[in-house]
């Protein structure tokens, strides 16, 4: 590829000749701890499914619209806040964000039927869509190029921590308290991540990085029509996107819901399983960039992730598995194999110079969420679809071969990723 924005760009990260690791850490941690709550209330749309569904009486469709409402939030406002991130503070930029969290936690618990829900998960995507580019600018000011992939698989294995803590213990939670004192709950955290936010965050420690703030319109402009026409950013966040259809579809919403019928677990048991798929992306993401790093490839990793995912989600639709132990340790590994979705972020992180990486790293963002916006209700539709042809109308009532019939998106998806893996051309020595 012949344009500049193509190329390895490690370079336009001016790191001080004082790295402080420690500091770096605290300020960087702030938008992590947003993005970790914002994913633990994501991803608690599984565990609240069937209370959702029978409380307003809704079929798995509607259900999924909820979900993917809030998907739809963050697609629509990653770009707006990726430029506003490229212009302005980031203190003022997470404060915002995490205020628009703050009151849409709110009224999600006070809904009182499925239109509010739907509004006000739109809304809470909204705010969540600021928290991952937030993260990634300032890792990539705060941290010297020999970190970034880590950071980045800290990064996504914070969104996998919070997707643990949505399976068991927010079903328990519910359980002794209730689906709506969940969204209270998270909003008395994003309080604390606003008081955070205002005492230490700190933003650009370079004269070139707060530069980068006093864009013009016409630079703004400029800067995303090149990130659009950048190939390897469409690549990285393809491939980000589907290997990431297991924590959308599976963690996020379908998962529990899908053991629980075709393999008769208890809600507990199903819980805990989908839980060591997320386990396995904490473990993954940041053994992952530091392997890629250490061998100096991502594309190695990226088609083995694929390769790996690939044989995994034919043993999970295709083969009848008893043992609970095994399923157990497909979906762990299902996890680890997923990982290598990180190395598409980081990719696009390597390839787009600091001026222009809040807008990059938004596009990116915005592409990976489409991928669940888009499947979550598809599968909700696919369901319900087989459901009718043969079953009373019964929101509840799904059997195994509606869910098989649904989850060949994962082979098929997986299958799309290793390609684009293998097609993967960027210029450097991280090839």
């Amino acid at each position: 590829m012949s344009s500049n924005v193509n190329q390895l760009n490690i370079s336009a990260v001016s790191c001080s000749d004082t790295f402080n690791f420690k500091k770096s850490m605290l300020i960087c941690s702030i938008p992590i701890l947003f993005f970790f709550i914002e994913s633990l209330r994501v991803n608690s749309f599984a565990s609240l499914a069937l209370i959702i569904m029978h409380h307003f009486n809704i079929n798995a469709y509607l259900y999924a619209k909820i979900s993917s409402a809030y998907l739809w939030g963050n697609i629509l406002f990653l770009i707006p806040f990726g430029i506003l991130l490229d212009r302005f503070s980031s203190k003022s930029i997470i404060c915002t964000a995490v205020l628009i969290c703050i009151s849409s936690n709110v009224a999600l618990g006070l809904s009182r039927n499925y239109q509010q829900m739907l509004i006000f998960s739109f809304i809470a995507g909204v705010g969540a869509s600021a928290g991952f580019i937030l993260a990634a600018k300032l890792i990539k000011e705060w941290f010297p190029p020999r970190y970034l992939a880590f950071m980045v698989g800290i990064l996504v294995s914070s969104a996998m921590v919070g997707g643990i803590l949505a399976q068991t213990p927010v079903l328990y939670f519910i359980q002794h308290y209730s689906w709506r004192m969940l969204f209270f709950v998270l909003a008395s955290f994003e309080i604390l991540i606003l008081i955070m936010s205002l005492i230490l965050i700190k933003d650009s420690r370079n004269h070139q990085i707060k530069q980068s703030a006093k864009q013009s319109v016409f630079q703004t402009i400029q800067n995303f029509w090149y990130t659009i026409k950048c190939p390897v950013n469409w690549i990285g966040g393809l491939f980000a996107s589907l290997m990431n259809l297991p924590v959308t579809l599976i963690g996020a919403l379908w998962g529990q819901p899908y053991l629980q019928t075709v393999d008769h677990l208890s809600a507990a048991t199903s819980s805990f399983i989908v839980s060591l798929m997320f386990i396995g992306v904490i473990i993954g993401s940041p053994l992952v960039g530091s392997l890629s790093d250490k061998f100096q490839s991502r594309k190695l990793f990226m088609i083995l992730g694929a390769i790996a995912s690939l044989i995994l989600s034919l043993s999970i639709v295709y083969i009848t598995i008893k043992s609970t132990i095994i399923l157990a340790t497909i979906f762990l590994f299902l996890g680890l194999a997923s990982s290598v979705q990180s190395l598409g972020y980081t990719v696009v992180s390597e390839n787009n110079p600091l001026h222009r990486i809040g807008v990059a790293m938004s596009f990116t963002g915005m592409v990976v969420m489409c991928g669940g916006a888009l499947l979550q209700p598809y599968i909700g539709m696919l369901l319900d679809q087989n459901r009718l042809v043969g079953a009373a109308e019964d929101v509840l009532q799904y059997g195994a071969v509606d869910f098989q019939h649904a989850f060949t998106v994962f082979p098929i998806s997986f299958t799309i990723a290793l390609f684009l893996a293998w097609v993967l051309r960027v210029k450097g020595k991280q090839m």
